[in-house]
């Protein structure tokens, strides 16, 4: 053999020791065996930390003002048990009574602070339902850090609203830890179900999916009489408050025959979705929902043993069946809903736990692979958290400004005809409500606010349109096209924007307070701006509606407001404006 050939080929044994090396039997680490628990804790800790962090410009947005504004602010009723939508949420409103009796809105952070630790104390139950299951330690660990940070689920990550649907996860998973035992007689443990299921059905309507859960639970650990003791308390209290008034939320939602026909697709775009967005594996998710199920089909006859997970992964089925039925009318897509890849990402963990638990004790290269993945799928989860609470804090602030602004024109005692500070955003909180608020001293120092604030105000609450004239019609209003189109007088005094072109827009001027009669041949929402010169600037887009054939009465409450109308192709009927450069009819 040449000197070359020695040199360039490694010898036998050490080709064989290379192969061999991949074959290596799973790592035990056994000194680290106990320290997954401490690993545990201290991700709780830094989740909870690096989440308050992302969270810190978050503000109240959209269904929080129905907690806020309409259940006993200013000598409201209360209306505790009326469920919002079709959602019991006691328990939600309670907790948000209690913190605005304390800070008020002149800070989000208790709020916040509130809905992180229901979360984290979600991703604790799920760890310890990890580990009764079967799952590693460190495994359950990893799977929990991801669910920590389940960008996925960011919605209930970012906005305290969604203490209702973390609260009945929450109870849920309790539930499942608590209905795992093996003992024939009822005692405290059971007792403890039937308490915890009540909080979580008084949450939420995710709180019905859980109670089924625990049923399960108990059913395959002990039979069809434990099942039906588990259920029977937490169902009969559910159906008298859906008799005695939970009834009046399902208003909205009717099942109808193509409802129940889209059920099967919605449940599969949800369960997929699930996957998809909690690994970052775009595509995975069929995959993975379909190797869930033959797993779970193979180890059939462990379901006794397995219980919480076989559970859990029926649940997630059973969630999006009845998620389906109120809003599959809307569109599949609905099940991608972030709020609802959380829960189900919760009812999955325990049967993925004991799945990946298996792989993991087959060889080190098996670890090595799911080491990587568990690091991608946490910056992936990281990444997409972070950018939906950025987007979302810009909203809220910009939201947050408008509100302030508003409250320091009702504090100037500035005529006002508008009833909803932020119609777009806030479409629960009025005029009087925020007076209240005012009075009460629940608000932050209105600091920060720009001239493009004070129009958002002044456009939501000093220019509206009715279907009758909130300021009289003066004739102190003028008309004028803009590029794009023309006006044309009509033998009823009346002018009639036309469109020729793109971009075409209209100037109404109001040199005092007035009103103008608008109305259009379709249905259609028209984009309005408020501009007041010479000041310059201008607000940001509000929407109008219009009604085919209905007309609406656009009205100004002070004098020097513009107002621009970008129309659609449709023409537009302009009645009690002085026009300017009209063409005759």
């Amino acid at each position: 053999m040449t000197l070359e050939a020695r040199t360039s080929a490694p010898p036998s044994h050490q080709v064989a020791a290379i192969t061999q090396w991949w074959k290596r039997p799973a790592v035990e680490w056994p000194a680290l065996l106990r320290g997954f628990t401490t690993a545990h804790y201290l991700t709780l800790v830094a989740a909870f930390l690096l989440l308050l962090y992302i969270d810190r410009r978050q503000w109240f947005f959209f269904d929080e003002w129905e907690f806020l504004a309409t259940r006993g602010l200013g000598g409201q009723s209360l209306r505790l048990f009326f469920p919002h939508n079709e959602h019991w949420s006691t328990i939600p409103i309670l907790i948000f009574h209690a913190l605005y009796a304390v800070v008020g809105l002149r800070t989000y952070i208790p709020y916040i602070v509130v809905l992180l630790l229901l979360h984290l104390g979600t991703g604790y139950l799920l760890w310890r339902a990890m580990l009764r299951s079967g799952g590693d330690g460190w495994m359950a660990t990893a799977l929990a850090a991801v669910f920590l940070l389940l960008g996925a689920g960011y919605e209930n990550l970012i906005w305290a609203f969604q203490i209702t649907f973390i609260t009945s996860t929450l109870c849920g998973v309790g539930m499942l830890v608590l209905a795992d035992h093996g003992k024939e007689r009822f005692g405290v443990r059971d007792a403890a179900v039937w308490m915890v299921a009540i909080v979580g059905l008084m949450s939420s309507g995710v709180g019905i999916t859980m109670v089924a859960v625990a049923g399960v639970v108990a059913l395959l650990r002990r039979g069809w009489r434990a099942a039906l003791v588990t259920l029977s308390v937490p169902a009969a209290v559910y159906i008298v408050w859906l008799a005695a008034i939970g009834h009046n939320g399902f208003y909205a939602t009717t099942v109808t025959k193509g409802t129940i026909l889209l059920i099967p697709d919605f449940v599969w775009k949800g369960l997929t979705a699930t996957v998809d967005g909690a690994t970052g594996l775009v595509g995975f998710g069929a995959v993975g929902i379909v190797g869930l199920l033959c797993w779970l089909l193979y180890h059939h006859r462990d379901a006794t043993r397995l219980a919480i997970p076989f559970a859990g992964a029926i649940g997630a089925v059973v969630f999006f069946v009845l998620t389906g039925l109120g809003r599959a009318s809307y569109g599949i897509d609905q099940g991608t809903a972030a709020h609802y890849i959380y829960v189900a990402t919760a009812l999955l963990l325990p049967i993925t736990a004991v799945i990946a638990s298996t792989v993991a004790r087959r060889a080190l290269v098996v670890q090595m692979a799911l080491l990587a993945l568990f690091v991608f799928v946490i910056g992936h989860n990281l990444h997409e958290l972070a950018s939906q609470a950025n987007f979302y804090a810009g909203v809220k602030q910009q939201s947050k400004q408008q509100i302030l602004a508003g409250a320091q024109l009702i504090a100037s005692r500035a005529p006002l005809i508008g009833s909803q500070p932020d119609p777009r955003f806030a479409p629960d909180l009025t005029t009087g409500d925020l007076a209240q608020m005012l009075r009460e001293g629940a608000l932050p120092n209105p600091t920060g606010l720009t001239q493009t604030n004070y129009l958002d105000a002044q456009l939501a609450l000093q220019v509206d349109i009715a279907t009758t004239p909130e300021v009289p019609m003066s004739g102190a209003v003028t008309v004028a096209a803009g590029g794009g189109g023309f006006l044309q007088r009509l033998s009823n005094g009346c002018v009639q924007a036309t469109t020729y072109g793109a971009n075409h827009y209209l100037v109404l001027r109001f040199t005092s307070p007035g009103s103008v009669r608008l109305s259009s041949p379709a249905t259609e929402v028209v984009q309005a701006t408020l501009q007041m010169p010479p000041q310059g600037g201008q607000s940001d887009v509000r929407n109008l509606s219009f009604t085919a054939g209905s007309p609406v009465y656009l009205s100004g409450a002070v004098g020097g407001d513009q107002v621009t109308l970008y129309l659609p192709p449709n023409a537009m009927q302009i009645c009690g404006g002085s026009p300017v450069s009209a063409t005759a009819g």
